[in-house]
C-alpha cells in the first residue's frame, strides 16, 4: 500500500461515513483503493465481505468500518466494476479484466498459441504459464477476464464437459 494511504487508516474519521457527498464518495474510493491493494499484495481473487475485516478494522485506534459503511464500500466498487457478485462471495479485479485479458492475449501471442485451443485451467494451472502474472488465477476469473478477449474478437470460449477452453485469434 502506498504512503498516502497507509496515512488514511491511522485517521479515526477514515473509519466513520462522513455525511457530506462529496466527501463520502472521496472516502468510498480511497477504501476502494485500500481493498484493491491489499486484494492485490495477498493476490485475493475470489473474496467475502468478511476477507477485509483485517484492513477495515484497527484495533490501535479502536475503530472499525460498520455494516452499513462496508456494505456501501462494496455496492459503490461493484458500481465502479472492480467487483462482481459471485453468490455470497464476490471475484475482486485488483487489476481491469481488460488488463488481465492482454496479459493473457500476449502470453497466447508470444508462446505461439494464436489459433489454437487452450483449456482455461491449463492457461491458469499448467505448466507453460508458471512465470506469468495470471498463474494462480481461480478458473471462474478467468472466464470473466476471458469475456474481455470475446467481446474484442480476439478470443472464443467454449464449454468442453464440465469444463472451459479458449481459442484465440
Amino acid at each position: 500500500m502506498d504512503v498516502p494511504l497507509a496515512k488514511f487508516l491511522v485517521w479515526p474519521p477514515f473509519y466513520t461515513l462522513q455525511p457530506n457527498l462529496d466527501t463520502q464518495n472521496q472516502q468510498l474510493s480511497l477504501w476502494s483503493q485500500v481493498i484493491l491493494d491489499y486484494a492485490k499484495n495477498n493476490k485475493i481473487y475470489v473474496a467475502t465481505i468478511e476477507s477485509f475485516d483485517r484492513v477495515t478494522r484497527n484495533s490501535e485506534l479502536n475503530r472499525f468500518l460498520s455494516e452499513e459503511f462496508k456494505d456501501m464500500l462494496f455496492k459503490h466498487m461493484k458500481k465502479q466494476k472492480f467487483i462482481i457478485a459471485e453468490g455470497l462471495s464476490m471475484l475482486i479485479f485488483w487489476q481491469k479484466p481488460e488488463t488481465w485479458a492482454e496479459m493473457i492475449y500476449r502470453w497466447a501471442s508470444n508462446s505461439g498459441r494464436i489459433g489454437t485451443v487452450e483449456t482455461v485451467e491449463g492457461l491458469v494451472s499448467g505448466d507453460e504459464t508458471t512465470s506469468e502474472e495470471f498463474y494462480g488465477m481461480p478458473v471462474n476469473y478467468a472466464i470473466e477476464v476471458l469475456k474481455t478477449l470475446q467481446k474484442s474478437k480476439k478470443a472464443e470460449m467454449f464449454a468442453v464437459g464440465d469444463s472451459y477452453a479458449v481459442k484465440f485469434f
